[in-house]
């Protein structure tokens, strides 16, 4: 998409610059992100990752058993604390999750932030593995190295953009 509307601009004689995603938050966004890992323990250092098991689509939602069992791993393989973010439509979904992730190593967040907030809660997380979703762009725009989940859709085109991002998918 990124390169479909540079090819535009530069049709119309436009230079653009280097393509990346950019995403503005306010003092007051930082301070509530800061707030709520604060609120959860979060210790500075601590390895941050957050889990998006939602989409707009049902179809392109990973299993929530298997965000669990990769949640797991990475709390019990690298000590990781874990953050479910999630809107309030995947409040159950991530509950869910949640139940199957150690106690005292996992921030649930769902349907608990802005989208600005999310952002800035973003910004203190080493990774992010999720869903063909917005959070995942937003996560690149937050400068988070991300997995993009993807079954059905054109991950080539709305894949996550730029060099320290990797794609999952199943060719569906």
């Amino acid at each position: 998409e990124i390169e479909y509307q540079a090819d535009i601009l530069r049709s119309l004689g436009g230079r653009p610059g280097e393509p990346r995603l950019e995403v503005w938050t306010t003092p007051d966004d930082e301070k509530k992100a800061g707030e709520l890992l604060a609120g959860a323990g979060l210790a500075s250092g601590e390895m941050l990752i957050a889990l998006a098991p939602g989409a707009a689509w049902e179809y392109r939602r990973w299993p929530a058993e298997r965000f669990v069992a990769v949640g797991r791993w990475l709390q019990e393989t690298y000590g990781a604390r874990i953050l479910i973010l999630a809107g309030k439509a995947e409040e159950a979904v991530a509950g869910e999750i949640e139940k199957g992730l150690l106690p005292g190593r996992t921030i649930n967040l769902a349907g608990r932030t802005t989208i600005r907030e999310m952002a800035a809660v973003l910004k203190s997380c080493r990774y992010f593995l999720g869903n063909d979703s917005g959070p995942m762009h937003v996560a690149v725009a937050a400068g988070v190295s991300v997995v993009g989940l993807f079954g059905p859709g054109d991950y080539v085109r709305f894949r996550p953009w730029g060099p320290s991002h990797a794609v999952v998918h199943l060719g569906l």
